[in-house]
């Protein structure tokens, strides 16, 4: 029995726990505890039979000396609530940055004929092939049984996780901005390595000699280490951007998900993720987008502030505002009284059109209000703005 594991945690995991803890706090949603406990929860599932395996086959040891002792399927308690805590930190990293970010605008309709359809197509496929490779340079390394078995292990359980998340979510861990996706990788990796590199020198944690390369990133820090804790934040923050994907497909697109649950169950997000993306509506899409971009040039103080709302919530209230941005911008640069009350005007009777409900025409054919190529409000706005 000993303390040295459970030290590293008091001093190196808990410490950036309680002070990202308590920056997000007032931030926090219920729609973050449910993320972050479903991420904790899949993540110390999918991590105990692999690492488990680990431990009963002597990849790697723990000294009786440096653990408390208590064990789940021979793994210290230390090492599973490594799993929690370290999926906890990379969790409440990336909710941070992306807190301010508006998902629906990172959507893509894929029209599969068009150039840009094709182009997703192909980095869709680009980084399949590259998660497929690693599956099967893995599988190469454990039959070799020689010294890359650890990093075959490595690459065998991983990739096929992020191949999946990547298959699932790749417009948006391409489109999303690098502080959304590189930056909550990089800070917990660069962390861990050096936190690794500290445990290997007092001999916390020890890899068995024959089963892995010798390779170091640096001087007490064994490659396969580096390569382990640098994919376990991918899978993290991967896990994480699927999420906001799917939940950015539930409230961007109310045709396809009418009613949509304050937490959504998994069944749920997968359906989302699974609707194709030929089926998005690029003008939604394109409003959201153009109401963003104008608030972020003329009130950036509301389009941060409304990041404190939810879902549809804030989508439609970016949208409400941004209306009211360019309402206001008429009016005030109206060149004369008389100009300003003509567009007061014209507001007026396109918001009248907007909620008149449908029209009937001499045919009888009936036509929505909310027709967005034939609607008596899309015709006024043609026409007069």
């Amino acid at each position: 029995m000993g303390y040295d594991y459970a030290l590293v945690h008091l001093t190196y995991t808990l410490p950036p726990a309680l002070l990202l803890t308590a920056i997000y706090f007032p931030l926090t949603t219920r729609l973050d505890l449910y993320k972050l406990s479903f991420l904790i929860t899949v993540a110390v599932l999918s991590t105990i039979p692999w690492d488990s395996y680990l431990i009963r086959t002597n990849i790697w040891s723990y000294p009786p000396n440096a653990v408390l002792g208590p064990t789940i399927w021979q793994i210290p308690i230390e090492e599973v609530f490594f799993f929690v805590i370290q999926t906890y930190n990379t969790t409440l990293l990336y909710l941070l940055f992306s807190k301010p970010v508006l998902h629906s605008v990172y959507l893509v309709k894929e029209d599969k004929a068009s150039k840009d359809g094709k182009k997703w197509q192909y980095i869709k496929f680009a980084g399949q092939a590259l998660f497929g490779l690693a599956v099967k340079k893995g599988i190469d390394y454990i039959r070799a049984e020689g010294p890359k078995t650890y990093l075959g292990l490595i690459l065998v359980w991983a990739a096929p996780f992020l191949f999946m998340l990547w298959s699932l979510a790749y417009q948006f861990l391409v489109r999303l901005p690098l502080t959304n996706t590189v930056l909550p990788i990089a800070v917990p990796t660069l962390y861990l390595w050096v936190v690794d590199t500290l445990a290997l020198k007092r001999g916390t944690w020890v890899i068995e000699q024959g089963t892995k390369t010798g390779w170091e990133l640096w001087p007490g820090l064994e490659a396969e280490e580096a390569i382990f804790f640098f994919l376990t934040n991918c899978l993290i923050v991967f896990g994480l951007v699927a999420f906001d994907n799917a939940v950015a497909i539930l409230n961007t697109f109310p045709v396809h998900f009418r009613k949509v649950p304050a937490l959504p169950s998994p069944a749920l997000l997968v359906k989302a993720l699974l609707l194709p993306a030929g089926t998005y509506d690029d003008d939604r899409i394109l409003g959201i987008q153009q109401s963003v971009d104008r608030l972020r040039a003329k009130s950036r103080s509301f389009y941060l502030a409304s990041s404190t709302f939810q879902g549809r919530l804030r989508i439609d209230l970016v949208i409400l505002y941004s209306f009211c941005r360019v309402a206001d911008d008429l009016i005030d640069n109206a060149s004369s009284p008389a100009e300003a009350k003509t567009w007061v005007k014209k507001l007026r009777n396109f918001l009248d059109l907007s909620y008149s409900g449908d029209i009937k025409t001499e045919k009888g054919e009936i036509i929505r209000g909310s027709d967005k190529n034939r609607g008596t409000a899309t015709l006024f706005a043609v026409q007069n703005f």
